[in-house]
C-alpha cells in the first residue's frame, strides 16, 4: 500500500510550513525506519506499507520543527493519507546578557513590543517568556537604559542561542 503524509502547520492542511524542505521519518512496526523528502506541496510519499499498520512520524529538518503530537501513533487506512501537524520549537523565550565595558549592566529595560518586558539583574542577565500567540521566527528586541544609546536587535529564538548585547554610552 502507498501512503501520503501531508505535513502542515497549526493553521490546518493549507498551512504548508515545510514546502520542499526536510524529511518525514516513519517508524514502522518491527523497528524499520523509512525516510521520504517533503515535496513542494508539503507531501511525503511512502510505499510498501500494510493496511492497518501503526506508524510513528517525525520530521527531520535543519530548523527545530517537530510534530505537535510526537507520541501519536497513526494507523494506515485505505485512503492512504495521514495529516501530520508540525510546529517550530523554541520560540517561547529570548534570553541573554547585557554588558558595558566588559562588565554586566544591571537595570537595562529589555522589551519585545509593549507587553513583553524584563529588566537586567545584577549580572546583566534577562529572560523574556513569549506566549504562544506572540511567538515568531524572528523578534525585534529593544534595550533601553538612561545614559546609554538604545539598541534594537533581531532575535532568532529557535536557535536557542543567547542574545547578548554591548551597550554604548550616549554622548
Amino acid at each position: 500500500m502507498n501512503l501520503t503524509v501531508f505535513v502542515h502547520g497549526k493553521g490546518g492542511p493549507q498551512d504548508m510550513v515545510l514546502r520542499k524542505q526536510g524529511y518525514v521519518l516513519m517508524d514502522v512496526r518491527g523497528g524499520e525506519r523509512k525516510k521520504s523528502s517533503i515535496n513542494d506541496n508539503g507531501e511525503a510519499y511512502f510505499q510498501n506499507l500494510r493496511l492497518g499498520d501503526t506508524v510513528r512520524l517525525s520530521v527531520d529538518f535543519s530548523e527545530r520543527y517537530e510534530a505537535t503530537h510526537p507520541d501519536s501513533l497513526y494507523v494506515i487506512h485505505e485512503d492512504g493519507r495521514i495529516y501530520l501537524e508540525v510546529a517550530l520549537q523554541g520560540l517561547d523565550r529570548i534570553y541573554g546578557t547585557v554588558i558595558w565595558k566588559e562588565n554586566p549592566l544591571p537595570g537595562v529595560f529589555v522589551s519585545i513590543g509593549s507587553t513583553l518586558v524584563d529588566t537586567t539583574d545584577n549580572n546583566g542577565a534577562y529572560e523574556i517568556h513569549i506566549p504562544e500567540a506572540q511567538q515568531r521566527k524572528e523578534q525585534e528586541v529593544k534595550f533601553v537604559k538612561s545614559g546609554f544609546k538604545m539598541q534594537l536587535k533581531k532575535a532568532l529564538p529557535q536557535t536557542l542561542e543567547p542574545l547578548n548585547v554591548v551597550m554604548e554610552k550616549s554622548k
